[in-house]
């Protein structure tokens, strides 16, 4: 399902478990929803522009192809970042892929 995703088309090798693993600072092995699960999540939660945001972070793109992709300004996107990082940090997003 996430062959033609957002996701995919920025982190065709990273799992999305992996990167939000990394951000709550969790093992794997306590990440039980799988990967259509977590995606379909995230999607609930951000808007399209903010999870294009999250897949090119995780997949450490620069400032400048973000800015020129997402059409905003350094300013904006820096704003755009912490709001995207909250959102992401949610409690509700993080017990929906634990045990």
């Amino acid at each position: 399902m996430l062959e033609n995703s957002v996701w995919r088309k920025y982190n065709p090798e990273l799992k999305v478990q992996d990167a939000l693993a990394k951000i709550y600072k969790l093992d794997l092995d306590e990440v039980e929803a799988d990967e259509v699960e977590v995606y379909s999540e995230l999607k609930r939660k951000l808007t399209k522009k903010e999870l294009k945001q999250f897949a090119m972070q995780s997949a450490l793109c620069s400032e400048e192809d973000m800015m020129n992709i997402l059409k905003l300004s350094a300013e904006e996107l820096e704003s755009s970042a912490r709001r995207v990082n909250r959102k992401v940090r949610l409690d509700y997003i993080q017990n929906s892929i634990k045990k």
